[in-house]
């Protein structure tokens, strides 16, 4: 299996590196379940970024309420899923751009691995 590099923004700067083991089917179905409109399923698909940087014209405008929007989402990943599992996103290198992007990581005891496109 591949290999995820992850940066906690929190609090540790380091980097830990982890092998990907893929989300169940069952759980990636309940994440996709959370989703309340158009921008919501977008973070999960990939087409927006989690960071809020891919929001461009008037949307920028409202990067609050977009803000607000992930945050809800999140929670709602979080409360609809199993206790043994835990969505957030953090900082994962991208091989293919060479950079760090904030991705959504799912972790649990039988799987680690970004959930949507990277």
């Amino acid at each position: 299996m591949s290999e995820l590099k992850i940066k906690d923004r929190y609090s540790n700067p380091d980097v830990r590196t982890e092998t990907r083991k893929p989300i169940p089917e069952k759980i990636a179905e309940l994440i996709d379940s959370c989703a309340v409109g158009d921008y919501q399923l977008s973070l999960l698909t990939g087409y927006h970024a989690w960071s809020g940087s891919s929001l461009k014209g008037a949307a920028r405008q409202w990067a609050a309420k977009y803000a607000a929007s992930r945050k809800a989402l999140l929670n709602r990943i979080n409360e609809s899923i199993p206790p043994n599992y835990y969505a957030e996103p953090v900082l994962v290198f991208d091989e293919g751009r060479k950079r760090w992007v904030l991705q959504m990581v799912v972790e649990g005891p039988d799987c680690m691995d970004v959930h949507g496109a990277y």
